[in-house]
């Protein structure tokens, strides 16, 4: 594991250096983050404040938190640009596995936890549908749950960066692959609650795309109960987030998003949001619920026959 001082300007211009050839694709893929990015920024007034971003890639996101001010400490096992060409202060890389990086960074240091698609996690999450399905009860069959009780959500490596945060600060977490359905799982959700709680982190918030449930942005609060459901109905005055997963190739999924849990709100919760019984997305007896895939679609059909024939 390496530790980096970066000139964070710097750093994103390159992104956007013509003589990389690949200046167009990345701008057109950063620019398609903007608007999701600033939503989420302006609903819990991110801007300015301190991250800590886990398998960053090539920071499509994390350019739209340093717009607005942040500092911004990256994680990722693979290197986006040359940082030869970017030394300098500003913002912190470390390059390589994200459980050696924490060996460096003290517990409750930053304000924002924010992960979009950490590999390990999404894989682990796909790998757990995978096993379970071949062996549900055929209630379960019936009724498309894909996720086993008792089975933590998130991988630990998650779990121990949720210590990094600040009293009062966030995580952000944002599902592409692997995804759990949420309205044919909603019990997935009392274990993400269960989860952070024990990292002392309240669920605050969850929205969903509405055709699309297993594509998900959780956000927690680190705090005791009372101060996170002060937070909570703080945010009552807020824009609530339109839509999130900005390269997602679908724009009339992803700019259709329902909010599926809200702390301050008993009956914002995926039973209730989804209907008992009567889950949002009614499927016909030979078709399957979709499972989230940043992929392009053809490789998305395929996952999705994978996992829930």
């Amino acid at each position: 594991m390496h530790k980096l001082n970066l000139s964070p300007d710097v750093f994103f211009s390159l992104f956007i250096d013509p003589e990389l050839g690949n200046a167009q694709a990345l701008q057109v893929n950063r620019d398609d983050c903007k608007d999701a990015m600033l939503g989420l920024i302006e609903r819990y007034q991110l801007a300015g404040k301190s991250v800590l971003s886990l398998g960053s890639g090539h920071s499509f996101e994390e350019f739209w938190l340093h717009e607005t001010g942040c500092d911004l400490t990256l994680n990722d096992i693979d290197l986006p640009v040359n940082v030869d060409l970017c030394q300098g202060d500003g913002m912190t890389f470390y390059h390589g596995d994200a459980a050696e990086a924490f060996e460096d960074i003290p517990d409750n240091q930053t304000d924002l936890l924010y992960i979009s698609s950490f590999h390990p996690d999404e894989l682990r999450r796909e790998a757990i549908q995978a096993d379970f399905v071949p062996r549900r009860t055929p209630e379960q069959s019936n009724h498309y749950v894909t996720w086993p009780d008792g089975e933590l959500p998130y991988h630990s490596t998650i779990y121990d960066a949720l210590a990094k945060i600040k009293d009062g600060g966030l995580a952000v977490f944002q599902h592409y692959r692997g995804g759990v359905c949420i309205d044919y799982n909603p019990h997935y959700l009392d274990a993400i609650r269960d989860q952070f709680e024990s990292a002392g982190v309240q669920l605050l918030e969850v929205y969903a795309f509405r055709r699309s449930t297993a594509h998900v942005l959780v956000v927690g609060y680190k705090g005791d109960a009372s101060h996170a459901l002060a937070f909570s109905k703080s945010l009552q005055g807020h824009p609530e987030i339109k839509t999130f997963h900005g390269r997602y190739q679908d724009r009339e999924i992803s700019a259709d998003v329902v909010k599926a849990f809200d702390l301050a709100n008993e009956q914002i919760r995926p039973r209730e949001v989804f209907g008992i019984g009567a889950p949002a997305n009614p499927v016909e007896p030979d078709e399957k619920p979709q499972v989230a895939s940043a992929a392009p679609m053809g490789f998305f059909d395929r996952l999705r026959r994978r996992f829930l024939n």
